[in-house]
């Protein structure tokens, strides 16, 4: 079974592990996830050593019959 994390307990993942505040932690996850948006409206690619390339497409929009 796979396990559903939100965003409350990535927080407290993260601020425990890197031992920072949770406050900080917030402020980070808010920065990464809005730079990652503006990386995929402006087609950006990233890589990430140890995590991969995170790269975006363009999908068609669904058509319904």
């Amino acid at each position: 079974m796979t396990k559903e994390i939100v965003t409350n307990e990535f927080v407290d993942i993260l601020s425990k592990r890197g031992r920072f505040t949770k406050g900080d932690t917030k402020i980070f996850l808010n920065v990464l996830v809005e730079t990652l948006e503006e990386f995929a409206r402006d087609e950006i690619i990233l890589k990430v050593r140890g995590l991969g390339r995170l790269y975006y497409s363009k999908v068609p929009p669904r058509t319904i019959c």
